[in-house]
């Protein structure tokens, strides 16, 4: 018995030597083997926590390749450049794209807004603001690939870099899989779990590469030459250079019973970060503020872990109190209580009066949030970028079909 005892100890111990080495070679492949070319980095910032060490964030699958190495599936950051994909125009969505400006979803006021939103993009000097490599990060699901659809031959084509976060990886929809280790899976309760691992992907394969980094959902329309315009405007630079500061930007959110002078960034128009601040909260926050716990409520997780690197964040309204990242859509753009609530509790913050209702769409307005239909980001993009003669759309035209 004693003989057995040893000799299946010994057995053990080969089998967890073997193991490790195993683990090891993989993490180690991760790094210097992704499948991914993605090209010369910048130079590269130190790396304080190694892909697979991060607390309660599940490793990335590793496959054998032709050559029988074990590589990490990295998904391509650049695929939405790669695709020739012009708007669509479904027939069974032609009535809701093709009206008449202001005729459509957006009614008049939202149509005037985005007129001055277009004269705002067309006047504009893109030069500075070229050199901002921004990554997009859309966090999706399996079920919504009419969205993503959408984003595609919108708004998504114009960031540097792109990630459509799924619950399964589709070479034909560009959905990437982002394992995470909630309870909830992918469902709406486990939003936290996911957008740990996110921060935590971003941070592992494309810290190097781009400057600036958004996370939202699928139902949100970014102007993407204005995001570039403030990312790279004097009070951002100025913003940037302040030591013991980060750019964690969103809409300042506040409401119910919530203490005077607090916010958090509300995850409805996403929130940006810059490579500094993505760094120092991966490796920071990430590790040990509330890893474990769950919720839908991942701008609030965010905005509290945040906070302990830096209890400012930038102001993201303009000089005459209008709003840039908004809740709502371009039709409605404050259509709850909440949001009003918050706008007039940041205006106090900030000492800039807040704009009325009317007019609080800017001009250099960034995100719109909550659009349930994938003909609604289309409409914005024809109203935006469309090539209009008199009141008729040119790309509804039969003949572009």
């Amino acid at each position: 018995m004693q003989k057995k005892h040893v000799a299946r100890t010994i057995l053990f111990l080969h089998a967890s030597f073997w193991a490790t080495r195993l683990y090891f070679s993989i993490v180690t492949l991760r790094i210097s083997q992704p499948v991914v070319d993605k090209g010369p980095l910048s130079v590269a910032l130190k790396r304080l926590v190694q892909p697979g060490n991060h607390t309660n964030v599940p490793c990335l699958p590793a496959k054998l390749d032709q050559n029988g190495e074990t590589r990490v599936v990295v998904h391509d950051p650049f695929f939405l450049k790669g695709i020739s994909r012009n708007l669509i125009i479904p027939e069974e969505e032609r009535n809701f794209l093709c009206s008449e400006p202001g005729r459509g979803v957006e009614r008049d006021k939202g149509n005037a807004h985005l007129s001055q939103i277009r004269s705002h993009i067309e006047s504009r000097s893109s030069n500075e603001s070229n050199s901002i490599k921004l990554f997009c990060a859309i966090y999706t699901y399996s079920g919504n690939v009419n969205m993503t659809n959408a984003v595609k031959e919108t708004w998504g084509k114009r960031c540097d870099g792109a990630l459509f976060a799924s619950d399964v990886s589709n070479e034909d929809t560009g959905h990437f899989q982002i394992p995470t280790f909630s309870r909830n899976g992918y469902g709406y309760k486990g939003m936290i779990q996911r957008t740990r691992a996110i921060l935590a992907y971003l941070y592992d394969y494309f810290l190097d590469d781009f400057d600036f980094f958004h996370i939202c959902g699928d139902d949100v329309y970014m102007i993407v030459e204005n995001m570039k315009e403030f990312l790279a405007s004097e009070e951002v630079k100025h913003w940037e250079n302040a030591s013991e500061r980060y750019l964690f930007a969103g809409f300042w959110a506040h409401w119910g019973n919530m203490k005077h002078g607090y916010f958090y960034l509300g995850g409805g128009s996403g929130y940006t970060i810059s490579k500094n601040g993505l760094k120092a909260f991966v490796e920071g926050p990430l590790q040990t503020c509330n890893s474990y716990h769950e919720g839908s409520a991942e701008d609030v997780w965010f905005s509290d872990c945040a906070r302990l690197l830096s209890n400012e964040f930038i102001n993201t309204g303009d000089m005459e109190g209008r709003q840039r990242y908004h809740q709502g859509p371009i039709y409605d753009p404050v259509r709850y209580q909440i949001f009003r609530k918050s706008i007039f509790h940041s205006s106090g913050l900030t000492g800039i009066p807040c704009a009325s209702e009317s007019n609080i769409v800017s001009n250099s307005s960034i995100l719109f949030h909550k659009h349930y239909h994938p003909f609604e980001l289309r409409r914005m993009e024809l109203l935006l970028y469309g090539n209009f003669d008199k009141f008729a759309i040119k790309e509804c035209s039969r003949e572009n079909r």
